[in-house]
């Protein structure tokens, strides 16, 4: 009973590595991180390449997913990005040459390259859990892609499939779908890049957006945040919390701060269920 119970968390641990990306575990990422913990836990966590699935239930499902990431194409992936920045990607603009995602990664959605972001995350947690240099080919070759559309785009950082006005629209108040939730992937996947396979440019583009969102929210006055964040903010705040403690730049805390939604956490610390 005993052994069951310390493979069950076992198991466990291994889930939450496998579906959660950049939640931080002590002990893990070693060197990475410019701010060190606070407090002294007492467990620390490994490091997911020091760790192996044995044959059974998980391992089936991540090598079916394994499957799956390896018939994702790597330049429709990117085509929605160049197709914003204007690069070329192929006679008649890959119309006959580059098979269009579909649903939310269509060309007219607003959510396009949230996708893109998932599987950056993927890929590297995927290079981290078996060692495949597959995966790290394919994640440098997309980080690569986007460090191209950032430079080709040349608005001080901003990266991304769709165009900066459905940043101001959010920011306005008026109806967008999700810029910022979209966002939120994008500097995931690059960090985790950064994070699980040592790719030192992903960690670099996710800070060039990153002092972009400094620069554009800077003259945002209260009441506008207000009006900002009940439309749509996703889960950004995380991403700039880790910039900062990866890089200690307090650009980068501001903006985690000025994401944190107080109309709503703030009743929540109080225990009123609004």
């Amino acid at each position: 009973m005993r052994n069951s119970r310390i493979l069950f968390i076992c198991l466990i641990f291994l889930y939450r590595q496998l579906c959660q990306a950049q939640s931080h575990y002590p002990g893990q990422h070693q060197g990475k991180f410019a701010l060190n913990d606070k407090f002294t836990p007492a467990v620390y966590a490994f490091d997911l390449h020091n760790v192996r699935l044995l044959d059974g239930r998980f391992k089936d499902n991540m090598l079916r997913e394994q499957a799956w990431l390896r018939r994702l194409n790597t330049r429709q992936l990117l085509h929605s990005f160049r197709n914003n920045a204007g690069i070329f990607d192929a006679n008649e603009g890959g119309y006959f040459l580059i098979k269009k995602y579909g649903g939310w990664e269509s060309l007219d959605c607003d959510l396009r390259g949230h996708t893109t972001g998932h599987l950056l995350s993927g890929l590297a947690l995927m290079y981290a859990q078996t060692g495949d240099e597959y995966y790290k080919l394919k994640s440098d070759s997309l980080v690569k892609g986007l460090a191209e559309v950032q430079a080709v785009l040349n608005q001080e950082g901003y990266l991304s499939a769709f165009p900066q006005e459905l940043i101001n629209r959010n920011i306005a108040g008026k109806s967008v779908w999700a810029p910022w939730y979209t966002l939120h992937k994008i500097f995931s996947g690059l960090i985790d890049q950064y994070l699980y396979c040592d790719n030192q440019q992903a960690l670099n583009v996710a800070e060039k957006m990153g002092m972009w969102a400094y620069k554009k929210l800077q003259n945002v006055d209260s009441n506008q945040r207000s009006i900002m964040l009940r439309n749509e903010f996703g889960g950004i705040n995380e991403s700039f919390y880790n910039l900062y403690a990866i890089t200690g730049k307090k650009e980068y805390q501001w903006l985690g701060q000025f994401f944190y939604h107080n109309e709503i956490i703030d009743l929540l610390k109080q225990r009123k269920d609004i």
